[in-house]
């Protein structure tokens, strides 16, 4: 089966990943909505035979798994009903990833209004500070993910 691959530029969510991995965060996610981000690293052949990692972001919505983002593509998986239905996806998907501080924002103030209780789009805790609730990151994943405040 060939893979649908849609061009995406998810460097500012690897960077933050990346970040988070170096402040000691041990297993990254990011969480939008019902869509979540995992770091992954995958084991892939070089040539003379010698491995090495490759990042990957895995992709789940309501919990099943969808595809995953290597370097700068989204390849879906096969849990679509329809082209246009996977198309639509990856254009969500498209807007999560090259914008995830304004996609934690804007799903903060939903959850907020509907709700009453957001919750941290990195640690998944609640927030509670106005400006946390205002960003949809809490105080301290701002910090691991390299993200400022304000």
């Amino acid at each position: 089966m060939v893979r649908a691959r849609y061009k995406i530029d998810a460097s500012p969510l690897f960077r933050a990943m990346k970040r988070a991995i170096r402040n000691e965060v041990s297993e990254p996610f990011f969480r939008i909505g019902t869509f979540q981000f995992t770091w992954w690293e995958a084991l892939r052949m070089r040539e003379g035979g010698r491995t090495r990692k490759v990042p990957m972001i895995h992709v789940t919505y309501q919990g099943k798994y969808i595809g995953r983002i290597e370097a700068d593509r989204y390849l879906a998986g096969s849990g679509f009903d329809t082209k246009e239905a996977r198309r639509e996806v990856a254009e969500q998907i498209k807007l999560i990833v090259t914008h995830p501080r304004k996609a934690a924002a804007a799903e903060a103030t939903v959850t907020l209004k509907a709700s009453g209780s957001p919750r941290c789009a990195c640690c998944g805790r609640p927030l509670a500070g106005v400006e946390d609730r205002r960003s949809g990151v809490g105080m301290m994943c701002s910090r691991k993910w390299g993200w400022a405040r304000g």
